[in-house]
């Protein structure tokens, strides 16, 4: 899986260095980013009895902020380069489907995305999202949570003049945490939606 997220990576900045060089550009702009983030754990449990998945565990609502550069490379292409802080994992149920401990992992993570503009000033991107886990602030941190994170992620997007709207999906390719015994494996990875503001600094200076 991270072969293939390198590669993806690479094809995403070559092909857009190629449309970039053989196209008449309009200027690109530097954006911000914000908002509400709901994140949803995955584990898969394997036994010798089969595979199965956890139970005792509920998504968390979290937020996400970050910063942006995004260059329109013709009147129907468009890339961007994200910078991005997200607050990630989930919490845990009693027998009485109540919570009593939360899982907090902060990341920081790059996330290059090409796609189209299928009308002016919306956007529909894709691309890889690679994640650097900078802390565990859980009740109970441990040293079992790996340090990077690759998945796949897609947004939608609407500006007018210097404020948008945003909605986004994320799904990781490799696990956050896996634990192994004799007889018992599992696998955590995250998956997260987000909707949230654009602002554009540039565009509100000179009232566009």
């Amino acid at each position: 899986m991270k072969i293939s997220f390198v590669i993806i990576t690479w094809l995403l900045l070559f092909s857009s260095h190629l449309a970039f060089s053989q196209t008449t550009t309009t200027p690109g702009y530097f954006g911000i980013r914000a908002g509400y983030q709901r994140v949803a754990t995955d584990i898969a449990i394997s036994t010798i009895g089969g595979v199965y998945n956890s139970r005792g565990i509920a998504p968390r609502s979290t937020f996400y902020g970050g910063g942006f550069y995004q260059q329109s490379l013709n009147r129907w292409l468009v890339f961007r380069l994200e910078l991005n802080y997200q607050q990630k994992g989930l919490e845990y149920l009693d027998q009485n489907v109540k919570p009593t401990v939360q899982q907090r992992l902060h990341y920081v993570g790059l996330t290059p995305l090409i796609g189209i503009n299928p009308l002016p000033n919306l956007s529909v991107l894709i691309g890889p999202e690679g994640n650097q886990l900078v802390k565990d602030s859980s009740p109970s941190p441990t040293n079992e949570i790996k340090s990077i994170e690759l998945g796949l992620t897609a947004r939608i997007s609407y500006t007018y003049k210097w404020i948008g709207l945003e909605a986004g999906y994320f799904k990781a390719f490799t696990g956050y945490q896996n634990l192994k015994s004799v007889d018992f494996e599992s696998t955590s990875k995250n998956r997260s939606w987000q909707v949230g503001l654009l602002v554009i600094p540039a565009k509100f200076k000179a009232g566009k």
